[in-house]
């Protein structure tokens, strides 16, 4: 029988190969029979739509880079890639980069052949007539063929840019109040004064006439500030920027009065003396709190100063070395909005960890932020500061600094980790500690598996009335069984002890072996992988796999 087979199977292989190599000989054939075909014509690389200007490609992140803006004379798909990429960053709070006059008119020529080009670079046109006529005629001509979102992007800039939409804007002028620490429509008006001086200046003198520093009161002192530059009028500009700094300066103002006037001071540009005027700011805690109420005046000077990030980041340095721990807190907020957080600026905030009133956050949360960094980052080889949060500090604090601790796998955390854990209850910042403790060798492989026997005889045992017990929070030990059996890739230590224990159980207590059996096949070991085929293929299975 055995040679039967044997000689049946031969006889398959003989067949099979006999007509693979037929098949091999007829696809040679049909290649070279391709091959003799005449080429065929160049496939045109470029879209059907020959108006389709940029042609897209993979650039490094450096070619976006505002340092390296390209020049007026280079290829008219790297200016549209470029300033492509510049307005879909655009944001009002920020200083952006804007293009030349000679780039301009090359960009306003391309988007004249390609329309829908123009919602991608609108917002960096300025506000000038000429300008305003072109963007006009591009959305008369094209405004039925446009999606919702192109309509809304350049009506909105012809709306604060230029006549088109006048009536819209008097009527919001019109509607002008201050109430709860707000100014309403405030926007109209300066839009308006840039479009329509004249149609503006009944309602700014009604304004001004109120006397009072209000909001409102201070949105008629930043409309003509910006008039007098924009006329070059040096009487009026000196008038009303030393106006708008008593403003500033002035501790009674409401919150919105002294952000308008700092928002017209920065957005006008440079002066003589405005970096001193604005250090000397910093010693007081106004700006402070106003940031801390949801208003920028405290950092819009950086925010807006384009190409100072050289200038301001030593100075704002100094200051977070100092022992002024306003003009300090001052100094944080401000180097997080110049460069971020980065490693260099997370070394000098350092200290904050230990001393939670080194520095006065913001609500932008910045220690937190802090502390989640070093986690992520690894700035420093050494942990005192988390560990000082995780001994010193409750609630969301204390867990993400035993979130970061993770990282650096530390024994000299274990003491606070443990403490810390047996004071939480909450179950997600439990987790954390956890974490933070399997990392360090905090917690040994046999409490591990303890924790994992825990968690699988709860699972293994519920019944109804464990409903009863839903809310209470779970023990420590079944907290650990609960992290690890999410654990994707558990010591080797570990898996070993627990296949042991589960071959134990699987004779004295099935269903917490079978609850076992599910945990660990989602682990990634070679170590349970060989322990599986074995008792896929032993005698000895007698355990459901799940």
């Amino acid at each position: 029988m055995a040679k039967t087979l044997l000689c049946a199977f031969l006889l398959c292989l003989s067949v099979i190969g006999a007509s693979a190599q037929a098949q091999a000989n007829n696809t040679a054939n049909l290649l070279q029979q391709l091959l003799d075909l005449p080429a065929p014509p160049p496939v045109n690389s470029l879209p059907r739509d020959s108006t389709e200007l940029t042609l897209k490609t993979n650039r490094p992140e450096s070619f976006y880079d505002p340092k390296n803006v390209p020049p007026d004379d280079a290829p008219i798909e790297v200016l549209l890639d470029f300033w492509e990429r510049q307005g879909s960053f655009f944001d009002e709070f920020r200083h952006n980069l804007r293009p030349s006059k000679e780039t301009l008119r090359r960009l306003i020529e391309a988007i004249d052949k390609e329309p829908k080009k123009l919602v991608d670079f609108v917002k960096l046109f300025p506000t000038e007539p000429d300008i305003a006529d072109f963007v006009k005629r591009i959305y008369k001509t094209e405004k039925e063929e446009m999606s919702d979102s192109w309509l809304s992007t350049v009506r909105g800039w012809l709306r604060n840019n230029s006549d088109m939409f006048l009536n819209e804007l008097l009527s919001g002028v019109r509607e002008i109040k201050e109430d709860g620490g707000r100014v309403y429509n405030q926007e109209e008006l300066i839009s308006l004064a840039k479009v329509d001086w004249d149609a503006a200046k009944p309602f700014i003198d009604v304004l001004e006439r109120d006397g009072r520093q209000t909001g409102t009161y201070t949105l008629a002192k930043y409309v003509l500030y910006h008039h007098a530059l924009k006329e070059e009028d040096s009487g009026d500009t000196e008038k009303y920027r030393a106006e708008l700094q008593r403003i500033v300066e002035d501790k009674t103002v409401g919150n919105k009065a002294l952000d308008l006037a700092m928002d017209a001071l920065v957005l006008g540009g440079d002066f003589d003396g405005r970096d001193e005027w604005y250090l000397s700011l910093l010693n007081d805690e106004t700006l402070l709190a106003l940031q801390e109420n949801g208003y920028t005046g405290l950092t819009t000077i950086v925010r807006y100063s384009p190409n100072d990030r050289e200038k301001w980041i030593p100075l704002m340095i100094k200051l977070l070395n100092g022992n002024n721990p306003t003009m300090r807190s001052a100094a944080m907020r401000n180097l997080i909005q110049i460069d971020g957080l980065n490693k260099e600026t997370a070394l000098l905030l350092l200290p904050w960890l230990s001393d939670p009133e080194w520095a006065s956050g913001s609500g932008n949360y910045e220690r937190h932020n802090l502390i989640e960094f070093l986690g992520d980052n690894g700035v420093t080889k050494r942990d005192p500061g988390l560990i000082a949060v995780l001994m010193n500090e409750k609630g969301y604090i204390r867990a993400s600094a035993a979130k970061s601790l993770v990282l650096y796998q530390s024994s000299s955390a274990i003491p606070a980790l443990r403490s810390a854990l047996q004071e939480e209850t909450d179950t997600d910042y439990r987790e954390n500690m956890i974490e933070a403790l399997i990392a360090s060798g905090g917690i040994s492989d046999a409490e591990q598996l303890a924790g994992l026997e825990a968690y699988a005889a709860s699972i293994a045992t519920e019944t109804e009335e464990s409903e009863d017990i839903e809310n209470q929070p779970e023990s420590i030990e079944i907290g650990i069984g609960t992290f690890l059996q999410d654990c994707e890739n558990p010591r080797d230590s570990l898996v070993s002890l627990t296949m042991q224990r589960i071959k134990v159980l699987k004779k004295t207590n099935p269903k917490i072996a079978g609850v076992l059996i599910g945990i660990v096949q989602n682990w990634k070991s070679r170590i349970i992988d060989l322990e599986m085929l074995e008792w896929a293929g032993g005698p000895k299975a007698d355990v459901e796999m799940c």
